[in-house]
């Protein structure tokens, strides 16, 4: 909550005891880089009445329309704070987002249910049933398993090992302030292959370079170089929302996450845990079953145009040779003569930009929408387009795509 609301909230907020207070008993002082010109203050869920007071802000949201926020923020309550009920800042930190969460999601759930994106990015022990999407933070633009690609595939694993299926990370990067340049187009497009097969898929369009440049050299997905890969590959998703959702309906009934750990999808092999053969292991790192039936290896590095894939036990074919895109209609469809490969065993995979690792288990029958299905959303905002087919146009136009499968029709 900054000093400069035009609603003069902060002085309500202030004059009421609603925010994170310091040692001497006054509002924390918070300063923030994106508001030179004004400090900001926490809201302390503790306080009685912050909670209420807090849903009568993000009311006008709903009132307007909305049906979805990013819930930004949330771990910045400074350790040596002194919250109202009497805790420190260093022992609310984590509880915190709970908190924050909560209080958005009891206000938003009575009016929306399950059609509200409350789109989250900080989470605790306690935090998921509040939690309904969530995305990675703000990842540097590289490669580094530090923060950058690697890191967002580890964390998303990670994430769904923890019970979270609906996450996705900021495709590529978000931040180059402590790195030596910003988003190329081959990594970009390496994070939008990665993207295509997470729980959520969503670009973002813009960051923070470092300060010492001018401008920003950002790569984008309608960049010349990127857009034939980002065109193929979100076709691809669009297709593949069938499948997604079957995913999706298992998530919500067991828990299992549609990135799934292989230590999840194969508990009893040793690799899937990173153990046993070396060169195994490091094949199998950061590979992970997207849904019950479709293996993705991800290119996490920059410069890599072939990788080790550890194919886990049972039969396998490789999605890219045993299919066809057309590009003119965006259609993905099945080859007659197709290659069964075993598996328990690692294999050297070419992986081309806009092609990664992708193999499917073999005698899958993967429904797919039809092609020219362009957007998800229902049609009300498109009724005065006809061009633009939307799902409820596609839904009934199923197909199936066998893999070393005979599907029905």
């Amino acid at each position: 909550m900054c000093t400069n609301h035009p609603d003069g909230a902060y002085k309500v907020g202030n004059d009421n005891g609603y925010f994170v207070k310091t040692a001497a008993g006054t509002t924390y002082p918070m300063p923030y880089l994106a508001y030179t010109k004004a400090s900001s203050a926490i809201v302390d869920f503790t306080a009685r009445g912050a909670g209420k007071w807090w849903q009568s802000l993000i009311t006008e949201a709903l009132n307007d329309g909305y049906d979805g926020w990013m819930e930004d923020f949330g771990e910045y309550v400074p350790a040596d704070s002194i919250l109202a009920n009497g805790r420190s800042g260093f022992a609310e930190h984590n509880p915190y987002c709970t908190r924050y969460h909560k209080a958005s999601h009891e206000l938003t759930w009575p009016r929306k249910g399950s059609n509200f994106a409350q789109f989250v990015r900080c989470g605790y022990t306690g935090t998921a049933p509040y939690a309904r999407i969530v995305w990675g933070g703000d990842p540097t633009e590289d490669d580094s398993e530090a923060d950058g690609l690697p890191a967002a595939v580890s964390q998303g694993l990670s994430m769904g090992m923890s019970g979270i299926g609906y996450w996705g990370s900021d495709i590529g990067g978000f931040h180059a302030l402590f790195t030596q340049g910003q988003t190329s187009a081959e990594l970009l497009t390496r994070w939008v292959e990665v993207g295509a097969f997470s729980g959520i898929m969503r670009t973002q369009g813009d960051g923070y370079p470092r300060p010492i440049l001018k401008g920003s050299n950002m790569a984008e997905v309608w960049d010349a170089a990127v857009l034939p890969h980002w065109r193929a590959m979100s076709r691809l998703r669009t297709q593949l929302f069938p499948y997604i959702w079957d995913a999706a309906q298992e998530y919500q009934r067991s828990g299992v996450p549609m990135m799934r750990d292989l230590a999840l999808a194969y508990p009893n092999e040793d690799v899937a845990w990173r153990l046993g053969d070396a060169k195994a292991v490091a094949a199998a790192r950061y590979e992970f079953l997207f849904g019950p039936n479709i293996l993705v290896a991800p290119v996490v590095t920059e410069n890599t145009r072939e990788r080790d894939v550890w194919l886990p036990p049972g039969k396998w074919v490789d999605f890219w040779s045993a299919t066809t895109y057309d590009d003119k209609t965006g259609a993905y469809d099945a080859k007659a003569n197709q290659t069964v490969i075993d598996g328990g065993r690692v294999i050297r995979v070419g992986s081309p930009l806009g092609k990664p690792p992708l193999f499917v288990k073999a005698g899958t029958c993967l429904r797919l929408l039809p092609p020219d299905v362009q957007t998800l959303t229902d049609s009300a905002g498109f009724a005065e387009d006809g061009n633009v087919v939307t799902l409820a146009e596609g839904i009934g136009r199923t197909r199936q795509v066998g893999f070393a499968a005979r599907c029905p029709a």
